[in-house]
C-alpha cells in the first residue's frame, strides 16, 4: 500500500545524498518543522536562479543571432544582473534591435511530458503577453522581435510540442519553434528558444 510518507522520505533523502554528494541516510527524519520551513525558504530562491540563469543564456543566445558584441552585450548582462526577480516588464527588453522576450522554468508535472494545468496557463498568459503587449511595459510589441526561452531539456521539448499543438489556431500561428541560424526572424511571430 502506498505511504505518502515513506514516498516523500524516499525522495527527499534521495535529493540531498544525490546533491551534495554525502552519505546515504534519513536525513528526513531529523528535520524539524522549523528546519522544514527553513529550507522551503532557501528553496524558493531556485525558481529564481533558473530563471536568472537561463535569461543570461537566452541574451547570449540573442547577442550571437543579432552580432551583439562588445560593451552593448556587457550592457545588456549587466541589465540581468541588475535587475531583481519578479520585476515588472520582460525579462530582457532591449531597444536597439527592438527585442522583448520572456523566460520560462517550466519543467513537466511528474517528470513526464506535458505541462500541468497552471503551467499551460501561465506559458499562453506570456504568450499573449509578448503578442499583444504588457500594460508594465513601455514596450510596443508589434515592433519588436518576441522570444520565449525554455529550459532545453527532453521532457520540456516533448511538453512545448503537447502544449503548441493544443492552442487555438490563432496563437499557434504566431508561433516558431526554434529557429535556426538561417531563419529571418520577424516582428510578426514569438520564437521559442530552448537554453541552458
Amino acid at each position: 500500500m502506498y505511504d505518502r510518507e515513506v514516498a516523500l522520505k524516499t525522495s527527499f533523502n534521495r535529493s540531498v545524498t544525490s546533491l551534495l554528494g554525502i552519505e546515504e541516510k534519513d536525513y528526513y527524519s531529523k528535520l524539524t518543522t522549523t528546519q522544514i520551513l527553513s529550507l522551503k525558504s532557501v528553496l524558493s530562491d531556485i525558481n529564481n536562479l533558473l530563471t536568472l540563469r537561463l535569461t543570461f543564456s537566452l541574451a547570449e543566445w540573442i547577442c550571437d543571432r543579432f552580432n551583439i558584441s562588445g560593451d552593448a552585450r556587457r550592457t545588456i548582462l549587466d541589465t540581468i544582473r541588475a535587475s531583481k526577480p519578479n520585476t515588472n516588464g520582460y525579462d530582457i527588453e532591449l531597444s536597439f534591435p527592438a527585442i522583448v522576450a520572456e523566460v520560462k522554468c517550466n519543467i513537466p508535472i511528474n517528470a513526464g511530458t506535458e505541462y500541468g494545468s497552471a503551467q499551460r496557463n501561465g506559458l499562453r498568459k506570456d504568450i499573449e503577453g509578448l503578442v499583444n503587449g504588457k500594460s508594465k511595459s513601455s514596450k510596443v510589441t508589434s515592433e519588436c522581435f518576441k522570444l520565449l526561452g525554455l529550459c532545453d531539456t527532453a521532457e520540456v521539448r516533448a511538453a512545448t510540442d503537447h502544449f503548441v499543438k493544443n492552442l487555438p489556431a490563432d496563437l499557434n500561428r504566431k508561433l516558431v519553434i526554434e529557429p535556426n541560424g538561417e531563419d529571418a526572424i520577424d516582428d510578426q511571430h514569438v520564437y521559442i528558444v530552448f537554453v541552458k
